[in-house]
């Protein structure tokens, strides 16, 4: 029986990174699992040179807590305070105007120094690029334009940093003609005044609205950027590839930091439909590095997952979600709406009660109880959805306010659920097996912990790849992940554990929690969250 011990940080790091140079930490669920935790241990080890950011954009992002100081970055990983060099790669997209703004300017305010930074090629992401993002549906988007620069990158017509430092404003009114014919048709009034009020622009997006024609829409974007971001840009523009190569050479070690998620990249066939743009898995973060393929013995894959409270945000399958992924969107409810004081450990036992224990079925049906034994009833939505809240329900809401799951960049609340082993056994399959579980103490306290072992189908006959699920299948951990269509009509079949008071006491149950994980999904876990901040982290042998 494997007895899981704690070992010392520094030296956890520096056997664990031995005979690699390139460390890769992707979200192993659907991004959000408090990657920069794992990220900026690593970076502490003294042959960590570099880190760096080498595709998407502005549509991920996370939370660093620098001397009593809070940080929201997208673009610039979490090493940024390490003094080591920072790199923004050629494969990532840009708006240059919300970058300067909402990542560099607070680090220049501070007096802190940006010298350590490089910017690569970076595509950029245009004013009208967001606006067509607003215009499409805000749900299944961060609005950040990303899937239209991505679009304008596969067609060729994407214009790079590179133009702007050369001042080819002919690229910028080229990209902005094909966009406007999409845009113009759908504008009005109404329209505009929405836009302008549901969106936070970093640009004055009236005047881009307002504008006669492109002409005059160009020369407001170039006078913004000359005014505000263009020196900047142009100081720290660099080839960013020669830069990791350099350092590579020299035996050096860099850090590879993951946006989003494995099973939001976009080669990922499982979730493809409501995957991002870029390939955010392992081997496609190497690939966007564009380092030589010499060097990919040489990499080191760190999964990090988050448990308890595995969450998502956006559309999409979940299948071990609490509620299904649309529910919070349906009623209008976001951050400063969930003022519902629901018991988180209330919400769970009574989920646990209503479980089935042959099947491993939970009732959907079953009604949530308050200590006063009424029901609850959400009074701030539409009237169709004003009943009686499930025990799901009622789950779903307590774990978003208790562990604040709201999307860093949308803000909107993330369905949260189980541990769900039929995606980390695949997520084993084809990342490898070493596991960060960010937040264990998250289950410090709680009376129990669930984890999904398999599901039930309950849709129409359907073929995926080759195999044919029929309602009543069990799609079990000795078999592969079906794709989305599949998910998105599959219920969780669940395994109770039992809770434990302290995660970083490495007690009996935590012990156990751990052994159950590894055991069904062939993943061998390396470090456990034990907190909020950036060295609250625990690294283990066994």
């Amino acid at each position: 029986m494997n007895v899981y011990k704690h070992i010392e940080t520094e030296k956890a790091i520096k056997k664990l990174i031995d005979g690699f140079q390139i460390i890769i930490s992707p979200g192993g669920y659907f991004g959000d699992e408090a990657k920069g935790k794992t990220v900026a241990g690593i970076g502490e080890d003294p042959r960590v040179t570099i880190f760096a950011r080498v595709n998407s954009g502005e549509n991920a992002g996370h939370t660093i807590y620098f001397k009593g100081e809070k940080y929201v970055f997208n673009l610039l990983p979490s090493g940024v305070f390490t003094g080591k060099k920072i790199i923004v790669g050629d494969n990532t997209v840009m708006d240059p105007l919300s970058f300067f703004s909402k990542e560099i300017s607070p680090l220049l305010d501070r007096n802190i120094s940006t010298n350590n930074i490089f910017i690569g090629n970076t595509s950029l992401v245009f004013p009208w690029h967001k606006i067509s993002d607003a215009l499409r549906n805000p749900n299944a988007s961060t609005g950040k334009g990303i899937s239209q620069v991505h679009s304008d990158i596969s067609r060729k017509r994407d214009v790079s940093l590179e133009a702007l430092v050369n001042g080819r404003h002919d690229l910028f009114e080229k990209n902005l003609e094909f966009w406007w014919k999409e845009i113009d048709p759908q504008l009005s009034d109404e329209v505009v005044d929405k836009l302008i009020e549901n969106n936070n622009f970093p640009f004055d997006v009236s005047q881009i609205l307002g504008a006669k024609n492109n002409k005059e829409r160009i020369e407001l974007l170039v006078e913004m950027y000359d005014k505000k971001v263009k020196e900047f840009l142009v100081e720290h523009y660099a080839d960013t590839n020669q830069i990791m190569l350099d350092e590579l050479k020299k035996r050096n070690k860099i850090v590879l930091e993951a946006p989003q998620s494995f099973f939001l990249s976009n080669s990922v066939g499982t979730h493809h439909s409501s995957s991002t743009s870029a390939h955010t898995h392992s081997s496609g973060i190497f690939a966007a590095s564009n380092l030589p393929s010499d060097y990919m013995n040489k990499v080191l894959t760190i999964n990090v997952h988050k448990a308890p409270g595995s969450s998502r945000v956006g559309s999409g399958a979940n299948p071990s979600g609490h509620v299904e992924q649309e529910w919070f969107n349906r009623r209008g409810l976001k951050r400063e709406s969930l003022n519902y004081d629901i018991d988180l450990k209330s919400a769970l036992k009574q989920f646990v009660e209503s479980i089935d224990i042959e099947t491993g079925l939970q009732n959907y049906n079953a009604l949530y109880v308050d200590e006063n034994g009424k029901n609850i009833i959400l009074d701030n939505v539409a009237e169709e959805f004003r009943k009686p809240l499930t025990v799901n329900e009622a789950l779903a809401i307590s774990e978003v306010n208790k562990y604040k799951e709201f999307g860093s960049t949308t803000g909107k609340p993330r369905i949260t659920g189980a541990l769900d082993l039929p995606h980390l056994k695949n997520l084993r399959e084809y990342q490898g097996d070493k596991l960060s579980i960010s937040c264990l103490d998250r289950g410090d306290g709680l009376e129990y912990l669930l984890l999904v072992r398999s599901y039930l189908y309950e849709g129409e006959e359907y073929n995926y790849k080759g195999r044919i699920y029929r309602p009543g299948d069990e799609i079990t951990l000795d078999e592969p992940l079906p794709g989305e269509e599949v998910l998105k009509k599959c219920r969780p079949k669940y395994e109770v554990m039992n809770g434990w008071k302290n995660a970083s006491s490495l007690e009996e149950n935590v012990q156990k929690y751990l052994r159950r994980i590894e055991e069904l999904s062939g993943m061998n876990v390396i470090s456990i969250g034990i907190g909020p901040e950036t060295d609250q982290i625990l690294y283990l042998r066994k």
